[in-house]
């Protein structure tokens, strides 16, 4: 498949969207993400626990030029959407969400969504009964 070129950028967009926004490649049967087989053919296998890093901001280019490894914290630093800086790493230490805009969205559903003020009910009731149980 020859890679289409974005002219407005210098990137170069191949494969087909995921649902995340970056593109996929069919290699040996399983389905890749471009831009990190773009970096293994190139560089080598990517070192656990390091990102690729698309420096020129568009998650679907697989230009190598564009690319460069990254820490998940030096990564993080780059691509941060609020000013708090309450971040809470999950334990894989991959993955990170702030705090402060995690429960701003929460309180905000809760408010919006009677559905989802009904299950949140519900599994507090469900933790209760569960830590009752427990004790006795």
């Amino acid at each position: 498949m020859a890679p289409n070129w974005d002219y407005k950028t210098p990137c170069v967009i191949e494969g087909s969207p995921s649902g995340n926004g970056y593109m996929q490649i069919r290699v040996d049967g399983k389905q890749v993400y471009a831009h990190r087989l773009a970096w293994t053919r190139t560089h080598g296998e990517i070192p656990a626990g390091m990102h690729v890093h698309h420096r020129c901001g568009d998650k679907r280019c697989s230009a190598v030029e564009h690319l460069e490894l990254l820490t998940p914290k030096e990564h993080y630093a780059l691509n941060r959407k609020c000013d708090h800086e309450e971040r809470y790493w999950k334990p894989d230490g991959k993955h990170s969400y702030c705090r402060v805009c995690h429960n701003e969205r929460m309180r905000q559903r809760y408010q919006d969504d009677p559905a989802f003020r009904e299950r949140q009910k519900a599994k507090a009731a469900r933790q209760w009964r569960e830590r009752r149980a427990h004790a006795s």
